[in-house]
């Protein structure tokens, strides 16, 4: 569902967001995902809280813009396009969203408790992955923001996520 949020004011993108996963939430669905932009314009923060709000079970988010085969990378924290940092693309000055720091973490539009998981976690095995993201959540934290540079690292990350067995949803902007 689209909520076209990305421009519109932070309590307005919550509500939308909020209201919408409501809506269509069922015990069914396994995999619930808020596409966001690749460039990490807009309400990523406040939209994953809403998602998670809404949902209510102590689940947790894996966050990244991400999006290897475009050119999009995230290494220490960093979002790159074509490997130039994305504060220093044409992208920085868009009228509706412009793009002050490549650095995704969102710790300015998200009241949980946010971790890195850092390319030097993304390259071990998916076990290493999953016992990372256990003990991080057992520490409180929710919100996962993952550095990738291939495709491997998301397949890594994903298998990691069903093995640790913690419900989740997925924020990213395709792959």
């Amino acid at each position: 569902c689209s909520t076209e949020s990305r421009s519109i004011s932070e309590s307005d993108a919550y509500n939308k967001v909020f209201n919408i996963t409501k809506k269509y939430m069922h015990e069914n669905i396994i995999v619930y995902n808020k596409r966001i932009d690749s460039t990490m314009r807009g309400n990523v923060g406040i939209e994953i809280d809403a998602m998670l709000d809404a949902l209510d079970d102590d689940r947790i988010a894996i966050v990244s813009p991400a999006y290897p085969s475009a050119g999009r990378t995230v290494v220490g924290g960093y979002l790159l396009v074509n490997g130039v940092l994305v504060e220093d693309t044409e992208m920085a000055v868009d009228s509706k969203n412009p793009i002050k720091i490549s650095n995704v973490i969102i710790k300015a539009q998200s009241k949980r408790k946010i971790i890195s998981m850092s390319i030097d976690i993304v390259r071990k095995s998916v076990k290493v992955i999953a016992n990372f993201i256990k003990d991080k959540y057992e520490e409180g934290f929710r919100i996962f923001v993952c550095d990738m540079i291939n495709e491997n690292h998301i397949n890594s990350i994903s298998q990691a996520v069903l093995e640790s067995k913690i419900k989740f949803i997925v924020a990213d902007p395709s792959p």
